[in-house]
């Protein structure tokens, strides 16, 4: 009887011990992810230096929807597409021809934003409706058949969730 729970015990040790060097093993990765992170930040700001404002905590681009959008509409304004491609170009291109960071890169995705007048749905289907506006307009561009990025775009619509600037425009 007592061999039998030495043996359990050293079968539940066992089974600890092993999940403690899971554990460990995915803080290490998460570690490595964290500094590739940071890594990449810095990377882009050295690269891009002014010309493009970058989200300082995780790197991403943004624009403003008066910018790209009229109120309530989804239709990506003219005079907008040539700077969106222009920085679309200079920041995917910064990721893409830097070696240590091109084997990072997952997907790219394109978020539709909108500001909080009206409901959560409406935002949210014009939201989506605007990602993927930009997405359509970005996929056109030969830099992406070039690159072969086709495949790593998304698209989400965000409603006014995660708010980027509010109903007037501002931060």
């Amino acid at each position: 009887e007592l061999l039998k729970l030495l043996t359990e015990l050293g079968d539940k040790e066992t089974r600890y011990d092993r999940l403690v060097a899971q554990m460990q093993n995915t803080k290490e990765k998460i570690k490595n992810l964290t500094g590739i992170r940071i890594k990449v930040i810095s990377e882009l700001k050295k690269m891009l230096g002014k010309n493009i404002k970058i989200n300082p905590k995780n790197g991403s681009l943004r624009f403003s929807s008066n910018i790209l959008f009229d109120v309530g509409k989804s239709i990506l304004k003219e005079n907008s597409k040539q700077e969106l491609k222009k920085v679309f170009i200079e920041y995917v291109g910064a990721l893409l021809n830097n070696p240590d960071i091109k084997g990072h890169i997952d997907k790219i995705i394109i978020e539709g934003h909108t500001d909080s007048d009206g409901g959560f749905l409406y935002n949210l289907e014009l939201s989506q409706k605007r990602a993927y506006e930009v997405m359509n307009y970005l996929l056109s561009l030969d830099f992406v058949k070039k690159h072969n990025i086709k495949s790593l775009m998304i698209a989400s619509g965000r409603s006014y969730l995660d708010p980027i600037f509010g109903h007037d425009g501002t931060d």
